[in-house]
C-alpha cells in the first residue's frame, strides 16, 4: 500500500532562501510542499488551511519571532512537525526551539545531504534531536562532547535527571513541582544540585547538556539492543 506524501509548508520571508528550501525538499521523495509563507501569520493560516505533516519555519522574521509561531503552530496542531531553519549559530536558540516543540533544527548553509537526512528523520517520526548544525554549536558554547555529556547526565539520580529534563523543556520551578507533586522549592533545590553536578552556573547551560546529552533517545537505543 502506498503512503501519502508529506504535506509540508515552508516559511521564510527571504524569497532567495525560501525558494531554494523549496527546491531541496521537492527534490526528496515522499515530500510534496503544500504553501509557502513569508510571515508568521501566513504560516499559521496556511497551517489551518492545509493541515500539513510537516512546517520548516525561520527562526526569525520582520513581524514576529518564528519561535512563537512555532509554539502557537504546536500548541494549535500537535500533529504537525516543526522544523527551525536558521542561518544564526546560537546555543540559545536551539533550547528554544526544542521549548517550543520543533522536532529539528537546521541550518539554511548546511549541505543538501544534511538537511535531507534530518527532514527524514523528522518525518519517520523519531523524537526530537540535534542536526549537525545544531550539536556543533552546542558544544562549543559549553565546551563539551555530546558523549561527555550524556555521561554527566547519566550519573546524575533519576529524580535530579528528571527536573532537568523538565527544566530543558521550559518549565519553571513552580511548574516542575505541580508536574511532580513536590513543593517548587524542593524543585529549585534539586536543581541546585544539578547545577553543582554539572558544573554549570545556570538553567539555560544544564538545558543545553540535556540537550546535547540526547539522553532520552540515546537510552532508549541502549535498553532496546539489550
Amino acid at each position: 500500500m502506498s503512503t501519502a506524501p508529506a504535506r509540508t509548508i515552508v516559511v521564510d520571508d527571504h524569497d532567495v532562501a525560501r525558494l531554494g528550501l523549496v527546491a531541496i525538499l521537492r527534490s526528496i521523495p515522499g515530500v510534496d510542499v503544500v504553501a509557502e509563507a513569508s510571515d508568521a501569520q501566513e504560516a499559521i493560516d496556511a497551517v489551518r488551511d492545509h493541515q500539513p505533516d510537516l512546517v520548516l519555519m525561520d527562526v526569525r522574521m520582520p513581524d514576529t519571532e518564528g519561535l512563537e509561531a512555532a509554539r502557537q503552530i504546536r500548541n494549535s496542531w500537535p500533529d504537525t512537525r516543526v522544523v527551525m531553519v536558521s542561518y544564526w549559530d546560537v546555543p540559545e536558540y536551539v533550547i528554544e526551539a526544542f521549548q517550543v516543540g520543533a522536532t529539528g533544527y537546521i541550518s539554511k548553509g548546511a549541505p543538501r545531504d544534511e538537511i535531507v537526512d534530518e527532514i527524514d528523520r523528522v518525518l519517520r517520526g523519531e523524537p526530537a534531536r540535534m542536526s549537525q548544525l545544531a550539536q556543533r554549536s552546542m558544544s562549543g558554547a559549553i565546551g563539551r562532547s555530546s558523549t561527555d555529556a550524556f555521561t554527566a547526565v547519566d550519573r546524575l539520580t533519576p529524580r535530579r535527571r528528571e527536573v532537568l529534563a523538565l527544566t530543558a523543556a521550559g518549565l519553571t520551578n513552580r511548574q516542575i513541582g505541580e508536574r511532580l507533586g513536590i513543593d517548587w522549592r524542593t524543585a529549585q533545590t534539586l536543581m541546585r544540585h544539578v547545577y553543582k553536578q554539572l558544573g554549570v552556573p545556570n538553567r539555560t547551560q544544564a538545558a543545553m547538556i540535556w540537550v546535547l546529552s540526547g539522553w532520552s533517545t540515546q537510552r532508549r537505543s541502549r535498553v532496546e539492543r539489550h
